[in-house]
């Protein structure tokens, strides 16, 4: 198997580092909005 081309070796490297960006925003999102329903639900009884 030839090495892989430089560019296509850079863009794998961005594109992990946009999906671990993305998973922890995703996470930290989740967290926020289980906290925001709770408190609606709170609210609403």
């Amino acid at each position: 198997m030839p090495p892989k081309p430089e560019g296509q070796k850079k863009k794998e490297e961005r594109d992990a580092k946009i999906a671990n960006a993305l998973k922890e925003l995703r996470s930290k999102r989740r967290e926020e909005n289980k906290a925001k329903r709770a408190a609606a639900l709170k609210r609403a009884q």
